[in-house]
């Protein structure tokens, strides 16, 4: 644990003065320089971060075991009351998509594990009405962040309320791109409008912190998502 502060905080000069020219295009161009060495200190604090390897591991804490058994409960009652369908049962993980050592409390496990809500936006997406309720698409979930200024299309009330039967989206809501940018997550916060996702943007939704499983989503040590949403319900996590 020690060699892991050391490597970041002996090294914060190199990490925060690396920078690079952008393209030399467009207005300004002579001031386009970017701070990559913040841009990678990020990305290693992240990674470190979901590893389990940034802070000692409290032995008080729940194991993720228990978590588990508590998402198995209340999925099992939402299913009982018919606000969630019975899933297929998913595969067992093998030993070699564990891809590296997590804390001896955690526990590797599937999306579809761990998640009440995970499905992907309309794959039949209504016109455009040009006014309405707004439709995102993966270009508006950023890193941390949705775009609520620039949908993709407006879809109507009628329009609204069908699709929403597919995705019933809630703030704290996990949001990731899965078509051309792939890996960008956002949770969708509390003040958020009512809107519906095209099918280049998954819902997820679980007992896990959303800004944590955010957080994991983007991190370089999770292999990238697949763009068919039918095989990535058995792609695997941790928690």
């Amino acid at each position: 644990m020690t060699k892991l502060h050391n490597l970041i905080t002996d090294n914060i000069d190199i990490w925060t003065s690396a920078i690079k020219k952008r393209s030399a295009t467009g207005r300004g161009s002579s001031k386009k320089i970017e701070l990559t060495g913040v841009k990678k200190l990020r990305e290693l604090i992240l990674d470190l971060a979901v590893r389990g390897k940034l802070l000692s591991q409290d032995q008080n804490d729940e194991p993720a075991s228990k978590l588990l058994k508590s998402i198995d409960k209340e999925k099992a009652q939402l299913i009982k009351n018919k606000e969630l369908k019975r899933s297929k049962v998913l595969p067992e993980l093998l030993e070699d998509e564990c891809i590296f050592d997590i804390p001896e409390s955690w526990l590797w496990c599937r999306l579809g594990n761990i998640c009440k809500k995970l499905t992907d936006g309309s794959h039949n997406p209504p016109s455009n009405s040009g006014m309405g309720f707004p439709m995102l698409s993966c270009q508006n979930v950023n890193y941390g962040k949705v775009d609520f200024s620039s949908p993709s299309r407006y879809v109507t009330e009628e329009d609204f309320h069908q699709e929403n039967k597919r995705t019933r989206i809630q703030p704290n809501d996990v949001l990731l791109s899965i078509v051309a940018s792939i890996g960008r997550s956002a949770v969708v916060p509390d003040d958020a409008p009512k809107f519906v996702l095209q099918r280049s943007v998954a819902v997820l939704q679980s007992q896990m912190s959303p800004s944590y499983f955010s957080y994991m989503l983007t991190s370089l040590c999770v292999l990238i998502i697949t763009t068919d949403m039918r095989k990535e319900l058995l792609k695997r996590a941790y928690i």
